[in-house]
């Protein structure tokens, strides 16, 4: 009931982000003398603390099957280069319409490094917003259950529940990103990116494949999932 209204808020909220990218580029570009030096960049210009906002939103209005929180540090080493870590709690409940529920849960991390991918503007209304590019690699652990499985037996006949329960696994993946970041008011800032997520193995034929894995998502050797972050610069 909530999806149309949700998807519209994505969009309007995509849409302002680089609205706002775009008039700050325009407004800095008129402004910048043409014959302005770039000035000297430092090193070290601190480190961003982010919240994704849109696993919480998106599981509060309209899923249920399942959940996740996530947070993330990004070093800013001379406004070009961005390592990242990120850390987030995940899990999920699904029954199907055959009644066999799948329950998850567990933490997963990510470290990468992001790459500015527009040129440093001499503007200071400017310079902490970029267009980012990057890659991750994510693992996760977690434990998972598989219960009231039915199978049937073609040749005799009948039927046999099976439950599989307290199941651990880890699963490693990488992932291809493009984001936008934009400071709104002193050291506050938004920021949105798409994720490429694949598998670095895919699980051998016959075993049993956990239908979500926190960190990653809906198992398939490749997704595409995304962040809303707010975040605060140190």
């Amino acid at each position: 009931m909530f999806q149309p209204s949700m998807q519209n808020i994505y969009r309007y909220f995509i849409i302002s982000l680089f609205v706002a990218v775009a008039v700050n580029f325009s407004t800095a570009q008129n402004k910048t003398p043409a014959s302005a030096k770039s000035p000297e960049v430092k090193w070290w210009n601190g480190f961003l603390v982010k919240m994704d906002v849109a696993s919480p939103v998106i599981t509060g209005f309209s899923d249920t099957e399942h959940f996740g929180m996530e947070w993330s540090v990004q070093f800013n080493l001379k406004r070009k280069i961005f390592p990242v870590y990120e850390i987030g709690f995940g899990g999920a409940d699904k029954l199907s319409s055959n009644e066999v529920r799948f329950n998850t849960n567990g933490i997963f991390q990510r470290i990468g490094i992001d790459f500015g991918l527009l040129k440093q503007s001499n503007d200071k209304e400017l310079i902490n917003n970029m267009l980012t590019g990057g890659v991750r690699l994510g693992w996760s652990n977690f434990s998972y259950d598989l219960t009231n499985l039915s199978l049937s037996d073609d040749y005799w006949g009948g039927s046999q529940t099976l439950n599989f329960e307290g199941q651990s696994a880890t699963k490693t993946w990488y992932e291809i990103i493009v984001g936008i970041q934009v400071q709104v008011y002193k050291n506050f800032y938004l920021g949105w990116n798409i994720r490429n997520r694949h598998f670095f193995k895919e699980d051998t034929s016959g075993n049993i494949t956990p239908w979500y894995i926190p960190g990653y998502g809906k198992t398939g050797s490749s997704n595409t999932g995304f962040n809303y972050t707010i975040g605060y610069h140190f």
